[in-house]
């Protein structure tokens, strides 16, 4: 068995998980509104695009779902399609 610190671990539906650093870097996250009225077109609809010290991109799409849960989508992209400054 490992020994993590105790700030790692967390309880999730009652079993200890341990909540484990996998990389950093930077993002930008942006929502949806309509162009006419300004107003958001769904709440909690967004994306978040994550770029990792390595280069990497990674878009992650969260979308609301009628239950008040989400469904996520990532898909890695190319730094040629987008560029974070």
């Amino acid at each position: 068995m490992n020994n993590y610190p105790a700030e790692c671990i967390a309880l999730s539906k009652g079993k200890k998980e341990v909540r484990l650093f996998v990389e950093r870097g930077t993002y930008v996250k942006y929502t949806y509104i309509c162009p006419d009225t300004g107003n958001i077109i769904k709440a909690g609809k967004e994306t978040i695009i994550i770029k990792d010290d390595g280069g990497k991109f990674e878009k992650i799409f969260l979308i609301p779902t009628n239950d008040k849960s989400f469904t996520s989508l990532c898909l890695e992209i190319s730094k040629q399609v987008l560029k974070l400054q």
